[in-house]
């Protein structure tokens, strides 16, 4: 039993680390208008960040949603307009 629970918290925190180090596609501007300014992530469509002061905040799309940019909302696959960039894996 603690093996299981043990290898759950494992995988909870490797995941968070994942989304952690996921960097945005550019950085936020220093000044920001009226309204928020929202950023693409290019390798996963579910994934976005929102400018704070200056600084991208991760923010993720409910299960089954991608982020739409034209819109700026999470939006159905069909809608968002999103195909990821997959990058290459190099062997070594």
């Amino acid at each position: 039993m603690k093996t299981i629970i043990l290898t759950s918290v494992v995988l909870c925190l490797c995941s968070t680390i994942w989304v952690t180090i996921s960097e945005p596609v550019s950085d936020c501007p220093a000044v920001e208008g009226q309204f928020p300014t929202f950023i693409t992530d290019r390798s996963n469509c579910s994934v976005f960040y929102m400018c704070a002061h200056g600084i991208p905040v991760l923010k993720v799309c409910p299960n089954g949603l991608f982020f739409n940019p034209a819109l700026e909302v999470c939006d159905w696959p069909q809608n968002a307009g999103c195909e990821p960039e997959l990058e290459e894996c190099l062997a070594g």
